[in-house]
């Protein structure tokens, strides 16, 4: 596996590593959380579930997996 090396010039840019707030801007939109809490009190059965993420084309492990973030 070949090791990738970065060299910054200058003063490093803070915004750089905000990983955090891009997770959060692509999870707002792949699935937004008002559509998360709206299948929060159902993800105990998958049928429903998997209906939902069917409505919203995605699939069903993006809801769970985004519930345990």
């Amino acid at each position: 596996m070949k090791a990738w090396k970065y060299h910054l010039t200058g003063e490093v840019d803070i915004n750089l590593f905000k990983e955090d707030l891009a997770d959060y801007f692509a999870c707002e939109i792949l699935f937004p959380k008002e559509k998360l809490d709206y299948i929060r009190n159902m993800i105990d059965v998958p049928m429903l579930v998997s209906q939902y993420a069917e409505e919203n084309k995605i699939h069903p492990s993006i809801i769970y997996s985004f519930l345990l973030l």
